[in-house]
């Protein structure tokens, strides 16, 4: 008989088990992505660029998270310098994929 539970948390994991032996797992966090980060052409700046940032982290931490994830084009050869010098780093191993629940 094939069985899965759910352990609640952040991550939620699910346990598949066969015939009561648990022999697999799928964790699923919740993980805010920040993306579409746009500023006026004419006022980009390092300091309108680190308030929102700050601000969005902050917000973020209060609400509860202690990571996320952000998109950048790959062509946004500014916004990529950014995001790596505050300390994002990339997933090299790891290809996002998207679906649709429905």
């Amino acid at each position: 008989m094939i069985a899965v539970r759910a352990i609640n948390g952040n991550p939620m994991t699910f346990v598949v088990s066969v015939s009561g032996r648990d022999v697999g797992q799928m964790q699923i966090g919740i993980v805010p992505i920040v993306h579409d980060l746009t500023v006026e052409k004419s006022l980009i700046t390092r300091k309108i660029v680190e308030a929102l940032f700050q601000y969005a982290k902050g917000f973020l931490k209060a609400s509860g998270f202690d990571e996320a994830m952000m998109l950048v084009e790959e062509e946004n050869i500014p916004m990529k310098a950014w995001v790596e010098e505050k300390g994002f780093r990339q997933e090299p191993k790891a290809q996002p994929y998207l679906t649709e629940i429905q």
